[in-house]
């Protein structure tokens, strides 16, 4: 139901463009892996601009997926830290 709503919207909007409200959102589709993740204004979903993916996510997935990406690279990556300079105390 919703991945056909997201078709008429789509369709709607190419027929009477105007500017609307759209964040870029930073995390890969889960579907085609590629960054065309967006919400626009006034949608309760996350859509995929990628037009031969079209994957849909509900804020609260997306939000989840956002968290496993912070613990993964939480993992992978260990503290950073600036390097000691001699003679001065940390």
């Amino acid at each position: 139901m919703a991945r056909e709503l997201n078709e008429l919207a789509r369709s709607a909007y190419a027929l009477v463009p105007w500017d609307r409200e759209r964040r870029q959102l930073p995390l890969p589709c889960p579907g085609c892996d590629l960054l065309t993740l967006v919400l626009y204004g006034g949608q309760e979903w996350v859509s995929c601009r990628n037009p031969e993916c079209g994957a849909l996510l509900s804020w609260a997935d997306y939000w989840l997926a956002v968290q496993e990406q912070h613990a993964r690279l939480t993992v992978l990556a260990p503290r950073m830290t600036a390097p000691t300079i001699t003679g001065v105390a940390a």
